[in-house]
């Protein structure tokens, strides 16, 4: 099971990585504000965004990472980026997949506002990094939460 709030204050100690462009929404901004935001504009910091990620896990924080770095345009999955195995190699962390549903339905790309809907989160088995590639961390990431995502209520 997956748990953010806890006596250890793991939700505290938990960072998102989020564009610059989706930090301008009220909601967001103030996580930004507490500095649990790990701002990553592909074009300008990868790799400084990468060393503040590192940083987190150096001391011990949590980093939630959307593989695919951004919303479906078609509610498919689309192609994972390697930043998250990367980290999860080089540390020796183990990776918690999560598989969202209905979030297209909720709000799909495009959309400033959420509409009325239900959305389930999904904690998967672990994955650890052990001696795989990035490729095969990335691939078996991805085959993990297409199965999860095919799961019925």
């Amino acid at each position: 099971m997956c748990r953010f709030y806890s006596s250890t204050g793991s939700f505290q100690r938990t960072y998102f990585v989020a564009k610059p462009k989706f930090l301008t929404a009220l909601l967001i901004a103030l996580f930004a504000g507490k500095k649990q935001v790990i701002k990553v504009d592909v074009e300008k910091n990868l790799k400084e965004s990468l060393q503040k990620a590192a940083a987190v896990l150096k001391a011990g924080g949590n980093v939630l990472i959307y593989p695919e770095g951004t919303r479906t345009k078609n509610g498919k999955l689309g192609m994972f980026k390697k930043s998250f195995a990367i980290l999860a190699k080089e540390f020796n962390i183990p990776i918690i997949p999560v598989a969202i549903h209905g979030t297209f339905e909720v709000m799909p790309k495009g959309r400033f506002w959420p509409k009325r809907g239900n959305i389930r989160i999904t904690c998967l088995h672990t994955i650890t990094p052990c001696e795989k590639s990035y490729d095969e961390i990335v691939e078996e990431v991805k085959l993990r939460i297409e199965e999860g995502l095919k799961e019925k209520d």
